[in-house]
């Protein structure tokens, strides 16, 4: 007992080794040998002279293999006669030769590298029990630190938007050398597409409600439109269509008809502020928009809406001015042209479609025109000098009335002009700046509908249009941009980006969409500047196919522009 081998430090390597062994007597010397070879380890082995005593002080080794974990460290061993087997993570250890009586003549020592200050135990029997436990340094090849990039990088990103989300207006990022190209969309032509509308079952057991409306062009470029009420007394599943009205089906139906659409609003915000209850999301191949809706009891506001693509203001009128009246000796009469013309204008202000002008129907006509309502006078002349049904102006009197205004004027058409023009027509009679279109709402239970306004619907439907691509369309960062982002949401007939800004600077945003094929704009161009401010949302822009019997393809990219 007690006996104990050490080893010497070797001054190159820096190897240092002990090995205690469990037997009377015995005592092993190894060196290192300095000369360096073998990734500057070597191990030589001396021959133990061991007396031949009683089996007490024979050292007895098992007739079997002995197998021991190799750690991995740099792919660096040293052995002596030691073999590895077909598993790369194993040594085998030969079996020992000795007998009983022999002694012992030879001690095989089989080890491996380990990381620092790691201790290997290896058991062959039961009467030795060897721990080598190594403490090394390599000064010729030391091992290559093992880095972490991915962890780094994270840190690094996590610290750059810190920075940006506190970043004032100086410190925002200059413009990325390239724009973050937003996916490219395909669609194919919707005229040719047979699309049928989720109609419900039993519709015509539901309560219908109808009216007539048009949207109208301002001097400024702002689109009005009539607006309506729907109030429920109870919860109520609601039908509601949309489309373009044609004032003469038997003439060609344009390629490409003004869109139509329509949001239905909360007379109130809700918790959130939001006033968006739902919006036409499906469309026919003729310009047929609808939604379905389950409605609690309460007031609701319905805005129809277009997006400016095909309805636009006019750059130039005419150069030639269509006549309105000639004189007939004494008298004037109107031209036919212009009575066409006022029939049609009769036909859009006719809003419940039974072929007569209410008070109130006139009245709304008389806004878009003078801008004022009429009064008890202005309805007593009407009565008094025209043809009128159940108290409702006819069409023959309505034409009438301009022609009074015609004589009023000896002949001068310059406030006819006004009242056509203020219709949407231009010097051509071609009605231009104006999109009429009728409304159908079915209710399952009770309810009252009628027009509430015209006018704009100013910021609550731009609020109602931002929620609906937030809600429904996809999102991305701008790059470099972490609270930045835009929402794209895109269907067969219609694609609207939101950008929105969650940061507390203003961000001016260059949108691009003049890689796009067979499309118009809602903008001027399909290359639009923008200014966001913090914390809001605010449309970009809206595109739609030129002519709906061609394919189109949306392609958009974004940068941000100091």
């Amino acid at each position: 007992m007690g006996s104990q081998t050490s080893l010497k430090n070797d001054t190159k390597t820096g190897f240092t080794r002990s090995l205690m062994a469990d037997s009377m007597g015995s005592k092993t010397s190894l060196r290192s040998n300095s000369s360096g070879k073998n990734n500057g380890v070597t191990v030589t082995k001396a021959s133990p002279k061991l007396k031949k005593k009683s089996s007490q002080t024979s050292l007895k080794l098992e007739e079997k293999s002995a197998v021991v974990k190799k750690p991995i460290v740099n792919n660096v061993k040293a052995s002596i006669g030691a073999r590895e087997s077909d598993d790369d993570d194993d040594i085998v250890m030969p079996s020992s030769k000795s007998s009983k009586d022999s002694s012992l003549s030879e001690l095989f020592l089989y080890f491996c590298f380990c990381s620092p200050s790691q201790t290997l135990n290896f058991v062959p029997s039961q009467t030795l029990c060897v721990t080598l436990t190594f403490s090394y340094h390599f000064t010729e090849t030391p091992p290559r630190p093992q880095p972490q990039p991915r962890k780094l990088s994270q840190n690094l990103e996590q610290n750059t938007e810190s920075l940006l989300s506190k970043s004032t207006p100086d410190d925002v990022p200059r413009p990325s050398p390239r724009a973050t190209a937003i996916e490219e969309k395909v669609f194919g032509p919707l005229s040719t597409k047979r699309i049928r509308l989720p109609e419900p079952r039993h519709l015509k057991d539901w309560d219908r409600h109808h009216s007539k409306g048009c949207f109208f062009i301002e001097d400024d470029g702002d689109i009005i439109s009539h607006q309506y009420s729907l109030d429920l007394k109870e919860d109520s599943s609601v039908w509601i269509t949309i489309q373009p009205l044609v004032l003469h089906p038997e003439e060609d139906v344009p390629k490409s008809p003004v869109d139509t659409a329509l949001f239905v609003l909360r007379d109130r915000p809700d918790s959130n502020g939001n006033r968006l209850v739902t919006f036409t999301e499906q469309r026919d191949q003729k310009g047929k928009y609808c939604v379905r809706c389950d409605l609690k009891r309460g007031h609701y506001t319905l805005v129809p809406f277009t997006t400016g693509c095909r309805l636009k203001q006019r750059t130039s009128d005419p150069k030639v001015e269509t006549k309105l009246i000639k004189k007939d000796k004494d008298d004037y009469t109107l031209t036919k042209s212009f009575r066409e013309v006022l029939s049609d204008v009769f036909e859009v202000n006719d809003l419940d479609s039974n072929g007569l002008l209410s008070r109130s129907e006139f009245s709304w006509y008389n806004m878009r025109t003078s801008g004022e309502s009429v009064g008890d006078e202005e309805w007593e002349v009407v009565e008094e000098n025209v043809e009128l049904k159940n108290g409702e102006l006819t069409r023959a009197g309505f034409i009438d009335l301009n022609k009074m205004e015609a004589d009023d004027q000896n002949g001068d058409t310059s406030d006819l002009w006004v009242t056509l023009q203020s219709m949407g027509y231009n010097k051509g009679l071609v009605m231009d700046e104006a999109a009429p279109f009728k409304l159908e709402v079915y209710t399952e239970n009770s309810g009252t509908f009628k027009v509430k306004s015209l006018s704009s619907p100013g910021s609550a439907l731009e609020k109602a249009l931002c929620e609906s691509v937030i809600n429904k369309g996809d999102c991305q960062k701008v790059r470099g941009m972490k609270d930045l982002l835009i929402h794209t949401y895109a269907q067969d007939f219609r694609t609207t980006i939101v950008v929105e800004n969650k940061s507390n600077s203003s961000i001016s945003l260059l949108i691009d969409c003049s890689g796009s094929k067979n499309c118009n704009s809602s903008r001027n161009k399909l290359e639009h500047k923008i200014q966001v401010a913090p914390n809001s949302s605010v449309v970009a822009l809206h595109v739609m196919a030129q002519n709906e019997r061609l394919e189109w393809i949306f392609r958009c990219s974004e940068n941000i522009v100091k």
